[in-house]
């Protein structure tokens, strides 16, 4: 039988009104959830058909729905998504009369809407209020995400045409387009007439209208208000604002809601999610809260070094993880001299778990960009190794470098055809889709007409397109025609350039010519999203350095390509994906390359604390082994995420906690048991220690009674604040050793060198300033990471006051420092 936790049995109790759950990762809050509703069912507080069990998406509800259908008397508790929901909600209103009829084949949620995207841009073309240039030019998958974000937060791309009540218009907005993208708002407005037209009902609309639908008739609203006595939401931090109050109406009547989550993984803002609706929900309801802080995921290394990094984050409900599973495992960062070696070292990362028993599948990769796979396809494809993309292309297959490939393609006909080489049929072939794929990518505004004419005299009278696109130049305005004659000039470098450069600096000045990072970067809704295009052309790029020409190159992506088809990725394989797509799945073993300023976090995020969250899912994934890579050189800074938590030291630290519990207590140093004895205050894991440390509880009262006993001639000897201890470590290890317990008599080396106090200050004149520390106090040092102030001493340059202070740093000797210029900061308490 399943024994819950002290925490867990809280939320089970919890029987009435608005309850909000910090639940961290890997804390069981499934458990906890279907434990509450089975009370609540076998108690008789709520009848099964009246509560409902929602998360984020359908796989968390099936897998809460699994753990529920263990006990038959709740088989009938509703479990769905908010997604499924606000469709019930819409379904009802169409068959009462409230929606207009949806036809039988109207809920389109396969990927119909690319086709009402189709259809919307031709209307645009007929009406003439979208360019054709931006039209030819679209993202579609970036427009059908700008489309989802804006539904998902309430934004219509006519607000006054959607005449909603008063109520609604205080949340309700406007939709306003992208930065530089005007268009995509018309867009917007057409796509959705046609769907108006058609009756169909998206993915998207499921919340939006469904929220409509309470906001406009009470008749409805009372009909579904009356339909549950309690709700449980899951995953409570992704959602947003049309979930958030479509959930707010759904419970108007009773506030029987549990929302559940961690604002520490909010990580999908740039699709909606907003953080604000879960950490406001304890004020908006007046809402008990909940903490669930046991991980039974991770383990010790990968815990502390998870919490010491999401802490520097200022917009969060401050908690701290339990590694409830203990130490053992691996947490390592290792460091290569550059990034074809790291590479390297995490594939023979990859083989040696492997060949511990691991299966492939059970090791990930995860990168925080797409953009950061191409060296780590390479080397697993070279090492033979099976792997899977999670819902992407290998790198050789992106968009965004086939393009260029194409531009290449398309410069040698080109030059074939200024060479009067006729083309064959397939090459001819080849020239169209290049042609009508690239004319206007990056966008030069030339219209269809002229794009053809350039094509028919190619095809037609082997007329270079180099010479067409300037004779024609006259017909259009200034700007376009620059365009033209920088096209005509691009394919004639381009086509003389292959044969003489390096595939990496024909590829580099290519991108310069064509501006095309900087295209890609500014041509999609989501800073986020263009950024990564622009990122895999360059990853790209500096992949292709020392491949030799650009025919090289391209052979040796063919090769790539061919050996990754006969590795057979649907068998046993590393799972690579990003961080995102890892969010709620876990892994024994866990690999995180490019642990680098630039890569983590990216280079130009603005949100520096949603990429500390990403950071922590990724810390966060792995049962066993958490593997870190960085890249160490003099000009590339490891990730500020690690630096300014002191890594090395803290996963050294635990490294030698989890050493010492294996030893014999009676052979501790006195400096070894003074880190046992300080190391489950400093980060956080008491509750480790009185909860869920599984030893005989033999060798739970030695280890506790030698620490006791240290702790015992350190205070005797007045050394306490000064080595920086606290009453703290002295209650936990007297409560493990038990007030019984005969403290071990064995001595302890080195307990001069603790009890030795430092020299003592020499004579200074009266200072004119305080000093910036007190004695006791902790700071953070980049390199040593946390330690005690121990001393603080005034002493002059000159006239110039100093102050030095001397600080105890976990596992070191102290250290003595210049405050002025040390690069130290106060650790709050």
């Amino acid at each position: 039988m399943l024994h819950l936790t002290d925490q867990q049995h809280q939320i089970v109790a919890h029987s009435h009104g608005p309850a909000l759950v910090f639940a961290v990762a890997g804390a069981g809050k499934t458990t906890a959830m279907v434990h509450r509703v089975e009370r609540l069912v076998r108690e008789r507080v709520f009848a099964p058909r009246r509560i409902l069990l929602s998360s984020f998406n359908r796989a968390a509800v099936d897998t809460i729905g699994q753990a529920l259908d263990q006990w038959p008397h709740c088989k009938t508790v509703t479990r769905q998504t908010l997604h499924a929901l606000g469709f019930k909600i819409i379904r009802h209103a169409a068959q009462h009369g409230a929606l207009p009829a949806i036809p039988a084949d109207g809920l389109k949620t396969n990927g119909e809407e690319r086709t009402l995207l189709w259809a919307a841009r031709d209307l645009a073309r007929q009406r003439g209020v979208v360019s054709n240039e931006d039209l030819d030019a679209l993202d579609e998958q970036d427009f059908l995400s700008y489309v989802a974000a804006c539904k998902s937060n309430l934004r219509y791309p006519d607000l006054e045409a959607a005449r909603l009540p008063a109520a609604a218009l205080a949340l309700a907005t406007q939709a306003e387009p992208p930065p530089g993208l005007p268009y995509y708002r018309d867009l917007y407005r057409f796509y959705e007439e046609l769907r108006h037209e058609r009756g169909w009902i998206t993915f998207d609309d499921m919340l939006l209208l469904g929220w409509e639908v309470l906001v406009r008739h009470a008749d409805l609203r009372q009909h579904w208000q009356q339909s549950y006595d309690a709700v449980l939401v899951d995953e409570f931090q992704d959602v947003s604002l049309a979930q958030a109050e479509m959930l707010d109406l759904l419970v108007a009547q009773h506030r029987n809601v549990m929302a559940i989550g961690d604002d520490d993984q909010t990580i999908y803002g740039f699709r909606g999610a907003q953080m604000a609706f879960f950490r406001g929900f304890a004020q908006r309801y007046n809402a008990k809260i909940y903490e669930m802080t046991d991980n039974f995921r991770c383990r010790v290394g990968h815990v502390i070094l998870a919490n010491r990094v999401i802490a520097q984050n200022r917009e969060r409900h401050p908690k701290t993880l339990v590694a409830a599973r203990g130490c053992g495992g691996q947490t390592q960062l290792h460091t290569a001299p550059t990034d074809v070696a790291m590479a390297r070292r995490l594939v023979d990362t990859v083989a040696a778990a492997h060949a511990a028993g691991y299966s492939y599948a059970q090791i990930a990769v995860l990168v925080r960009l797409n953009a950061h796979t191409p060296l780590i396809e390479q080397a697993l494809i070279t090492a033979h190794i099976p792997y899977h993309m999670a819902a992407d292309e290998p790198f050789f297959r992106r968009r965004e470098i086939a393009d260029l490939l194409a531009y290449a393609d398309l410069a040698a006909y080109n030059q074939r055809l200024l060479l009067r080489q006729p083309l064959s049929s397939e090459q001819a072939e080849r020239l169209t889709l290049g042609w009508r794929r690239l004319y206007n990518r990056p966008k030069r505004y030339l219209n269809r007409q002229l794009a053809q004419e350039c094509l028919t005299a190619a095809l037609h009278q082997q007329q270079p397109l180099s010479t067409t696109l300037p004779t024609l130049a006259d017909r259009v305005s200034s700007r376009v025609a620059h365009a033209m004659h920088d096209l005509a000039d691009l394919l004639l470098w381009l086509g003389e350039a292959q044969s003489t450069l390096p595939a990496a600096d024909l590829l580099a000045e290519l991108d310069a010519r064509l501006g095309y990072q900087d295209f890609l970067a500014t041509q999609s809704g989501f800073p986020e999203t263009g950024a990564g295009y622009a990122a895999n052309v360059e990853a790209c790029i500096t992949y292709a350095q020392g491949k030799g020409s650009l025919a090289q190159f391209r052979a040796h992506l063919a090769q790539l390509e061919t050996e990754r088809t006969q590795l057979d990725p649907q068998a046993d394989a590393v799972d690579l994906r990003t961080i995102h797509r890892a969010k709620g799945l876990e892994w024994p073993v866990v690999l995180l390359p490019f642990c680098n300023a630039g890569h983590m976090p990216f280079r130009g995020a603005e949100d520096l604390e949603e990429e500390r969250r990403i950071f922590y899912v990724a810390l966060t994934r792995a049962r066993e082994e958490l593997h870190l890579y960085a890249v160490e050189d003099r000009q590339i800074e490891l990730s500020p995420f690690l630096r300014d938590v002191g890594a090395t030291v803290l996963l050294r630290q635990a490294e030698q906690f989890a050493a010492l519990l294996e030893r014999d207590p009676r052979t501790w140093s006195a400096a070894e048991t003074l880190n046992v004895a300080t190391f489950p205050r400093e980060y956080g894991q008491e509750r480790l220690l009185r909860h869920w440390w599984q030893v005989p509880p033999e060798l739970r009262r030695q280890v506790a009674g030698r620490v006791v006993a240290l702790l015992q001639q350190l205070a005797d000897a007045q050394a306490t604040q000064r080595l920086g201890l606290h009453p703290a470590d002295q209650d936990l290890w007297a409560e493990l050793a038990g007030s019984d317990a005969a403290l071990p008599d064995a001595p302890f080396s080195g307990i001069e060198h603790l009890l030795k106090p430092p020299p003592a200050p020499k004579p200074s004149p009266e200072p004119s300033r305080p000093a910036p520390y007190r004695v006791g106090e902790r700071v953070q040092h980049p390199h040593f990471g946390q330690g005690t102030v121990i001393a603080v001493e005034a002493g002059r340059t000159g006239r110039t006051l100093e102050w030095y202070l001397t600080v105890r740093f976990n596992g070191r000797a102290p250290v003595k420092l210049l405050a002025g210029i040390a690069p130290i900061r106060r650790v709050e308490a």
